[in-house]
């Protein structure tokens, strides 16, 4: 259960936020032009006030599951697993990158095995830990009604 506290408060957010600061930049050095596109600016908030919000759940999971002890809050906490790991992949990998496509004149999300792997490991994340949350028997002894 530690293990997952320390996922959900720490390395999941930093990851998650550096992760897109880092592909901002590298899309920024790659082409220098992506500055004068009004929509990059856009792109780039969009972008990191997502995965703030997403970090933001992330952290708050992690302080939840810290301060709750019942059965309810595991099949909760489960459920935000979902939003933050599938959920949030698809959001950000997929919906926002389509959406300023046009704008951009180019694709700004990742494609091919980038895009596959992505929501891949997402999917691997939340099912690990809902199974985990759902099977696993010193949660169950610890979370109780």
């Amino acid at each position: 259960m530690l293990v997952l506290i320390i996922v959900l408060v720490a390395l999941y957010p930093l990851m998650n936020v550096g992760g897109v600061i880092a592909g901002i930049k590298i899309m920024e050095m790659m082409e220098p032009s992506l500055a004068d596109y009004y929509a990059w600016g856009h792109y780039r908030t969009t972008m990191l006030a997502t995965t703030l919000a997403i970090s933001a759940a992330s952290i708050y999971t992690g302080y939840w599951l810290i301060t709750k002890r019942s059965k309810k809050s595991i099949e909760t906490i489960s459920e935000i697993i979902w939003v933050i790991g599938i959920g949030a992949a698809i959001v950000t990998n997929v919906l926002i990158p389509l959406f300023f496509r046009d704008q951009l004149f180019m694709w700004a999300g990742p494609t091919g095995g980038a895009l596959i792997g992505s929501l891949l490991g997402s999917l691997l994340f939340s099912w690990v830990w809902s199974t985990y949350l759902s099977k696993s028997i010193r949660v169950r002894n610890t979370y109780t009604d």
